[in-house]
């Protein structure tokens, strides 16, 4: 059975919406304060970690390794306990620069993987 792959143009969508978002922002913009502590750059910072761990464990499956399996709830929960104080302090325009390259970088190594290692 063919793996269901209609999400990549939703995906390249929405992560064009996010760009173009993120292209308008001003420094002021990228500081202001989220809930829980958090920043708008903090945020993106926050989604290029998860999309970069993606990219590293499909690079790591294109090789052959086993990619940890850790329950879904404790991961985020831990990573993103562990992730938001350094998160917050990152050099707000590079976070802007590193969130689109994790992105895009996502989006073509994902569309690379075969039925095999999909599987």
């Amino acid at each position: 059975m063919a793996a269901d792959r209609s999400y990549i143009a939703d995906n390249d969508r929405e992560r064009r919406r996010l760009e173009a978002l993120v292209g308008k922002l001003d420094d002021a913009a990228l500081s202001r304060t989220m809930p829980d502590g958090w920043t708008v750059a903090g945020v993106l910072a926050h989604l290029a970690f998860w999309d970069q761990r993606i990219v590293t464990f499909i690079e790591l499956l294109k090789r052959g390794v086993k990619v940890p399996v850790t329950p879904r709830h404790r991961l985020r929960q831990d990573s993103n306990r562990a992730a938001r104080p350094s998160v917050i302090v990152l050099v707000l325009r590079r976070q802007e620069h590193e969130e689109a390259t994790c992105r895009r970088q996502g989006a073509d190594v994902g569309e690379e993987l075969d039925e095999h290692t999909l599987a």
